[in-house]
């Protein structure tokens, strides 16, 4: 970006220290909606316990994780939460032990921040009878390995920024997304919820909109 000052960048997945005149930064507040997994990862659980497993071990990916388990244990007090950081978000012999690690503690619901290290998780769920919370799209009724998905719209945040530069209004600096922009930005999928659980979920996604529920940044 300072080597190319009259060109416009929107980082997907920034943060508030984005600071060049150049360049604007889309908080995806991934934090936001894991709490809403984690919750709906605890009223699934059969077994009274779920595993988290993300790449690298920075502020976004480990306040993912947090959230996951607060939102979990929001539901169900006592529940496991088995957290796990490969240090590799491609790293698929990494994110497959990990995977192992926690099924070997009961855990029977999965959830990542993953990319190519997701075939890991799903190997180890795959062999071991267990579940995967997804991330990114709503996918349900393509693999039943997966009981739903979490959705952050990195196709939606890209669309936007094309979109802001064609009208002429794209500014730059911090802009966070997350569920404050809409179900197509941030959201979740549980294939084939209850109507119970939809409600609790609406609920929950509410509460951290109005401040009642506080989540950490990423």
């Amino acid at each position: 970006a300072k080597r190319f000052p009259k060109v416009n960048f929107a980082v997907i997945g920034g943060n508030r220290d984005e600071s060049l005149p150049n360049v604007s930064g889309y908080d995806v507040k991934q934090a936001q909606i894991a709490y809403v997994v984690g919750a709906a990862a605890a009223m699934m659980s059969k077994s009274g316990a779920i595993s988290y497993v993300g790449g690298l071990e920075i502020p976004p990916i480990v306040n993912t994780g947090t959230e996951f388990s607060n939102g979990a244990k929001s539901i169900n007090p006592k529940i496991k939460v088995f957290l796990n950081y490969t240090g590799d978000f491609d790293d698929v012999a990494k994110s497959k032990e990990a995977t192992l690690a926690a099924i070997a503690q009961g855990a029977d619901i999965h959830y990542h921040i993953l990319n190519l290290g997701l075939r890991g998780m799903e190997q180890a769920a795959k062999d071991k009878s267990t579940k995967i919370i997804g991330s990114y799209t709503d996918r349900c009724g393509t693999d039943p390995l997966y009981i739903g998905y979490s959705i952050t719209g990195v196709g939606y945040l890209t669309e936007y920024a094309i979109e802001q530069s064609v009208a002429g209004t794209w500014k730059a600096g911090y802009k966070p997304f997350g569920l404050a922009m809409g179900p197509k930005a941030s959201g979740i999928a549980i294939c084939g919820a209850t109507p119970e659980m939809k409600t609790k979920l609406e609920a929950i996604q509410k509460d951290i909109l109005e401040g009642k529920i506080k989540v950490l940044e990423g």
